[in-house]
């Protein structure tokens, strides 16, 4: 199949406005420690502090919570001690251990038939982080459903994204699962084992189920893009095994592309629509699609990744010049070429060849303060910034303009999703296709 040729370009110029906010990468886990007591009977809250920090995201930076269920105020602190995290608590069994402190945090009283049940919420700010721990006896079903309709409640009163988390005693095909999952859509597995297979006094196996979960409210998905989730593989720390999901979270006024709306034009428009593979999680190109972000790039420095495979540029298209601030293609002649103000120019990066039969990783940066833009190639682990033979590696750019207000990609292909954040360090739009 033909590959697609990605063209990078602002033919028209907006008036620049901010975004309020940043695209937050965040990683959630929800685990009952059953009291910090293994399936083995012992009491060792370093072996589960270790399980927590070992599903920590390696970047410092990158907001971890830590949702636990089965725990106390003590047991709590001690294990917030040991990871390095803060401790925020409720009066009892749910707490969450955090790189971030909560702005706000409150406790709302749950039905219960045999123990004492709460759901704990911590405002972050722009975000509400909850856990709770639904009554498991057989006896408490309605008290179950209840809960359900006290948290759909309380969401209400926050006005802005919840992320449910907990251990709901309960199976994916449960009545408390369906009323639950009319306002919040779960983000974590639903087949496997959260609570592990058992063995009773009769020496037979009980085959363990899911019951724990991460959800995030339906009426805010569009403030969320999942990256992964998925059930840990621990059956000594507790009879629960840790479940886990990493996402963008984005902020309501954040311009954003969720590869999930790209046909309703949720923050831009397609011409012509272009077509959402749900199934494939793909987008598939034909011919020539333009993006329209219906707020463009505002300050000096725009970054734009592109993982694409380039078209060898048509024998009478060679060396014409397009309306574009910035391109990439493969010349007749077999060389990499980027446009500019004084036309099409030749490039190379060492040790990088030039193949339409191959898949690039390309970051393009233009600096609207000096009119310039320099590509940048992905090779292994290290970028490779293209240049003419003198040695030039920054270009300046093709057309005026003062924002990316377009993307162009001719050819065809497909590619998996289109991502868009104002970066407040940089102060611009970034676009990344993957």
């Amino acid at each position: 199949m033909k590959r697609s040729f990605a063209i990078l370009t602002c033919c028209m110029a907006f008036l620049p406005v901010a975004f309020g906010a940043d695209a937050t990468r965040m990683k959630v886990l929800t685990y009952n420690i059953a009291g910090a007591s293994g399936v083995d009977g012992v009491y060792d809250p370093a072996r589960t502090a270790a399980r927590i920090a070992a599903e920590a995201p390696e970047d410092p930076d990158v907001p971890y919570f830590a949702c636990l269920n089965e725990t106390s105020p003590a047991i709590s602190q001690d294990l917030a001690n040991r990871t390095g995290l803060h401790c925020t608590s409720a009066d009892n069994s749910n707490a969450i251990l955090s790189r971030t402190v909560p702005v706000y945090s409150c406790t709302t009283n749950l039905p219960y038939m045999h123990y004492k049940r709460n759901a704990f919420f911590c405002d972050y700010g722009e975000y509400v982080l909850a856990v709770t721990h639904f009554d498991l006896h057989s006896d408490a079903a309605q008290a179950r459903l209840d809960s359900v309709e006290i948290i759909r409640a309380m969401a209400e009163t926050f006005k802005k994204p919840l992320i449910l988390t907990g251990d709901l005693n309960d199976k994916p095909g449960s009545s408390t699962l369906k009323a639950i999952r009319q306002y919040m859509t779960v983000v974590s597995p639903l087949a496997g084992k959260t609570y592990h297979d058992k063995v009773d006094s009769e020496g037979n196996i009980q085959p363990g189920y899911i019951i724990d979960y991460i959800f995030w409210d339906t009426a805010h998905t569009n403030n969320f893009v999942l990256l992964d989730s998925h059930i840990v593989e621990d059956r000594v720390t507790s009879d629960h095994a840790p479940v886990t999901a990493e996402f963008w979270f984005i902020p309501s006024d954040l311009g954003w592309i969720n590869e999930k709306a790209l046909t309703t034009g949720r923050t831009g428009s397609w011409s012509p629509t272009v077509k959402y593979a749900a199934g494939t999680e793909r987008i598939d190109l034909n011919g020539e699609n333009t993006f329209t972000p219906s707020v463009s790039s505002e300050g000096d420095i725009v970054s734009i990744d592109v993982t694409a495979a380039l078209d060898i540029m048509p024998p009478e298209n060679d060396g014409k010049p397009i309306d574009a601030q910035a391109a990439v293609c493969i010349r007749q002649n077999g060389s990499f070429a980027v446009w500019t103000a004084e036309g099409w120019i030749d490039v190379s990066a060492s040790g990088v060849v030039p193949s339409s039969e191959t898949e690039y990783v390309m970051r393009i940066k233009i600096d609207y303060s000096k009119r310039m833009y320099a590509v940048s190639v992905l090779d292994g682990a290290e970028w490779k910034r293209f240049a003419t033979a003198g040695g030039k590696n920054a270009f300046s750019i093709g057309t005026s303009g003062t924002a990316v207000s377009r993307v162009v990609f001719m050819g065809d292909g497909s590619f998996k999703s289109l991502f868009g954040e104002f970066v407040k360090k940089i102060k611009g739009f970034y676009l990344h296709i993957r």
